[in-house]
């Protein structure tokens, strides 16, 4: 299973990841889980001529395998 999540800056995903009800949810993953790997990368476009431009969205993508019973 996955979950992509977009920000508009680094800083609003900062608070995401303290906000208590977060906080409560991945601690409730990690007894269901098997394992999870988590990336984040802001988003930008390539302009040939410009080179990276800014688009503004924060991208977090997190992958994760849930135990078996």
């Amino acid at each position: 299973m996955s979950l992509i999540t977009a920000f508009e800056t680094v800083e609003d995903l900062d608070a995401y990841r303290v906000h208590p009800e977060h906080v409560k949810v991945v601690e409730y993953f990690k007894t269901v889980t098997e394992n999870s790997a988590a990336v984040d990368y802001d988003l930008q476009k390539y302009d040939p001529n410009e080179g990276p431009l800014d688009i503004g969205k924060i991208i977090s993508s997190l992958v994760f395998t849930f135990m078996r019973s």
